[in-house]
């Protein structure tokens, strides 16, 4: 029952359907609990379960591998690697595995070996979602955006409902200024998994600012300031010194207005848009 509860998402009752066993000090037990533990961010909760379990069977694979992701939650890299490299001496042909401890060697700085772990999971299961969202992780960390954004495509075509991939590509499109994109996904993020408060906010977010009142600040969204500031300057040295000085003084004040308007519209607008947003 336990393991049923887990496969439908369900990890609070997989731990109370594992109160009620009269077997709780077996190897499975505690592999579920591990697993139910993970699935609701309780790492430390897991790495106990994981470690109880490991003392009855040391060379349990998957529970190594959670051992091993519990203890990356914790930035305990050292004691992760410990488990994964152990898991992986008896099962090194393991995609999930290999790309689980990708993500923990990036988490250390060392993305070109993390890239190398990637890109061999990825020879073993080309079709694996976890490792296509783990390329796309591994991309946004290093700060390839746009690459990222092509592995997260990816990604979601072999699992469509991942509410991580969402958020991720949700967080990408924004930060590139693609704010209506990035809004779906965030949307989307939220409404697969509403368990989760980052979900959830990232979608209250972009509501805001997907919002009419902000569309004016959308070439500061999509550029950064630098950009449009320097292109707001040369517009006015240039209108000053071609156009009519009806023109270039419509063309200051439509600037100042516009600078004034990025400077105090948006914390206003936030909160006055938080009473209005459910």
């Amino acid at each position: 029952m336990a393991e049923h509860y887990l496969e439908i998402g369900q990890p609070e009752r997989a731990l109370s359907a594992l109160e009620l066993t009269s077997s709780d000090e077996a190897v499975d037990a505690w592999r579920l609990r591990a697993h139910a533990y993970l699935e609701l961010e309780r790492y430390d909760e897991a790495t106990e379960a994981a470690t109880r379990g490991l003392a009855e069977e040391p060379n349990h694979v998957e529970l190594l591998g959670a051992l091993g992701i519990a203890e990356w939650h914790r930035n305990a890299l050292a004691s992760a690697e410990r488990a994964l490299l152990a898991a992986l001496e008896i099962a090194p042909d393991d995609p999930q595995l290999l790309s689980t401890y990708a993500h923990v060697v990036a988490s250390a700085g060392q993305f070109d070996k993390a890239r190398r772990l990637i890109d061999r999971a990825s020879e073993l299961d080309p079709d694996d979602a976890h490792v296509a969202r783990t390329r796309m992780e591994l991309a946004y960390l290093s700060g390839r955006d746009r690459e990222a954004e092509e592995h997260g495509v990816e990604a979601l075509a072999l699992d469509p409902e991942d509410a991580q991939t969402h958020s991720i590509l949700g967080g990408v499109a924004a930060e590139r200024g693609q704010i209506r994109r990035g809004a779906r996904h965030l949307r989307g993020a939220a409404e697969l998994d509403p368990s989760v408060a980052n979900y959830a906010l990232g979608a209250r977010e972009a509501r805001k600012w997907t919002h009419p009142l902000f569309w004016p600040l959308w070439p500061i969204n999509r550029f950064g300031p630098g950009p449009v500031w320097i292109v707001g300057v040369a517009c006015l040295i240039v209108s000053e010194r071609v156009a009519p000085p009806t023109v270039s003084w419509v063309v200051l004040v439509v600037w100042l207005v516009f600078v004034a308007y990025s400077w105090i519209a948006p914390p206003l607008l936030e909160r006055w848009l938080e009473r209005r947003l459910p």
